[in-house]
């Protein structure tokens, strides 16, 4: 006995179609082998690299200054007084320190382009001793120290004048509680200015020294205020 079966020709195209779209959906679905992007090379790179191992220029250091302006303060000062003093140090006890100061001050001086052709004169009023307790300044000018009755002024005048990388060393003779030594101060010119007020020229000079006190004749009481003193002289003068 044989037995047929009989599909109807629509059900075959609908089997063939579905058979299709099966086959399509597999193949969409199946991963696609992954591609690794090609390595571009930057025509700027290598430049790059070079420019960063290149050392970068430093912009060239503007030069100090060095010298004073004598030539510019070039003339003859009077010393002005109120913008000028004598400040000195002295170790108490060899512990601390303390300072003290002239405030009157008078004197001369020539600026001369050639250091050696400068010279300065200074008058100091030892009764001007300030150090802000007046005890003390009663005692510094009394008979163990100043003895300022009997030498009322400390003077300085310069002998020879010398300059090297701008400082100046000023040789002269100090004349102090009677006593002449000789003493070399360094100096430094601070400035030079014209005053708006009274159109005035002006020049500023500073300068240090250290001395011993018992060099002019004052050695009393070594041990409480030290035979080592530090001075500093700042004037500043008006060109006449």
């Amino acid at each position: 006995m044989t037995i047929r079966f009989r599909l109807p020709v629509r059900s075959l195209f609908v089997t063939s179609a579905l058979a299709l779209s099966l086959a399509a959906c597999s193949k969409e679905e199946q991963p696609k082998p992954e591609t690794k992007p090609e390595k571009v090379e930057s025509a700027a790179a290598p430049s790059a690299v070079k420019t960063a191992d290149k050392p970068v220029d430093k912009p060239a250091e503007t030069p100090k200054a060095t010298g004073s302006k004598l030539g510019e303060a070039a003339g003859k000062y009077k010393i002005d007084g109120a913008h000028s003093a004598v400040v000195f140090a002295s170790k108490h006890f060899g512990a601390g320190y303390t300072y003290g100061m002239f405030t009157k001050i008078d004197g001369k001086y020539t600026v001369d382009a050639d250091a050696s052709k400068s010279s300065i004169e200074v008058e100091i009023g030892a009764d001007s001793l300030f150090t802000a307790v007046k005890k003390r300044d009663d005692h510094l000018k009394g008979p163990d120290f100043l003895n300022t009755k009997q030498f009322p002024t400390i003077t300085f005048k310069s002998k020879t004048v010398s300059e090297s990388g701008g400082k100046l060393s000023v040789n002269g003779e100090l004349t102090l509680h009677g006593v002449t030594k000789p003493v070399t101060l360094q100096m430094e010119h601070t400035g030079n200015a014209t005053v708006p007020m009274d159109k005035s020229f002006r020049s500023g000079f500073r300068g240090t020294v250290s001395i011993k006190r018992s060099d002019f004749d004052m050695k009393g009481m070594l041990e409480a205020a030290s035979d080592d003193i530090e001075m500093t002289l700042s004037i500043e003068g008006v060109k006449e």
